[in-house]
């Protein structure tokens, strides 16, 4: 009578276990392929992340200067779009007039430590249906907000781009409360949030 055994994987003449350079070569062709599909998904998301961020912080200094209005202090919004910053000051100071350095300086949003690629403007999606155009992406006059009397300012619309998604998103204030309205392209078209 014939016997026969059966070896299991890694016992017998192969060696003590382990896998085989196939095996590894066929983990390592899936993991890239993996990578190569969700590498470029997480950069959007995480673009979209960066600027949703961005617009709530900049609406969160918009907050700020209304509650230095409604305890009557001056205050203004100032814009540097070159730059991707904004930053909120209180009083004109000994001159009265802002931003020549004498006002106070409250705090600063600045786009780059952000991340996302984001940046002021509109690129050329161009502004929002029945709002004027602007080069920067600031429609304030001077790329300034401010408020020198009580909870009244200008009205005016900002622009946020990532560079990175290709997303945008506008902020567009009224001058009576600073509320905002919010639009987000979608694509083709600016659509309000």
């Amino acid at each position: 009578m014939m016997t026969c055994t059966i070896l299991s994987p890694g016992r017998g003449g192969r060696g003590t276990g382990g896998f085989t350079l196939l095996e590894l070569l066929v983990v390592v062709a899936i993991i890239c392929v993996l990578s190569v599909i969700a590498v470029p998904a997480f950069s959007s998301l995480y673009a979209d992340y960066c600027l949703k961020a961005a617009v709530w912080e900049l609406k969160d200094l918009f907050k700020d200067a209304k509650l230095l209005s409604i305890q009557d202090k001056e205050c203004a919004i100032a814009f540097d779009s070159a730059n991707g910053r904004a930053a909120l000051y209180s009083g004109k100071g000994a001159d009265g007039k802002w931003e020549t350095g004498d006002e106070q300086f409250v705090r600063e949003l600045s786009l780059s430590s952000k991340g996302g690629g984001l940046s002021f403007g509109y690129g050329d999606r161009g502004p929002v249906p029945k709002l004027a155009e602007t080069d920067d992406g600031i429609a304030f006059k001077d790329n300034r907000f401010a408020s020198d009397e009580g909870l009244v300012g200008k009205a005016g619309s900002i622009y946020i781009q990532s560079a990175t998604s290709g997303s945008a998103m506008a902020m567009v204030f009224n001058a009576s409360d600073f509320s905002c309205t919010l639009h987000r392209w979608d694509g083709t078209r600016w659509v309000k949030k």
